[in-house]
């Protein structure tokens, strides 16, 4: 099973890994599992950072360069895919996150009710 995992998800995993559900954690830290994590995440992190929404302890780029997940670059045709959703959940980040696993066959792990609402698989963090 191929992972994809959402910003806040993404984040606990990082740094508070106790804020997720244990089948979560053992999905992510499993070795078979290919643990991918988008660049929207990255987007949604700088976006907020610098809005001081969001304190990082490190920056941006050390984040990205000791992430033991594998980045998952945003293409147009993610972007076409985001755009055929229907309109459940109204964050950009998360739709185009949503878009991604859909289109990628990839199991989303989020904790968000809305993003449960969408054909994918899901597993709940």
């Amino acid at each position: 099973m191929n992972l994809l995992l959402d910003t806040y998800v993404f984040l606990a995993a990082l740094g508070d890994v106790e804020r997720l559900k244990p089948e979560a954690r053992a999905a992510i830290a499993a070795s078979e599992h290919q643990v991918y994590v988008s660049a929207a995440s990255f987007w949604e992190i700088a976006a907020k950072g610098s809005i001081g929404k969001l304190d990082l302890q490190v920056g941006l780029r050390e984040l990205a360069k000791t992430s033991p997940f594998t980045p998952l670059d945003v293409t147009l045709e993610d972007t076409i895919a985001m755009y055929t959703l229907p309109l459940i959940h109204h964050d950009p980040f998360d739709r185009m996150i949503l878009a991604q696993a859909s289109r990628r066959g990839l199991t989303l792990v989020t904790a968000d009710p809305q993003m449960l609402r969408y054909d994918v698989r899901v597993l709940v963090a």
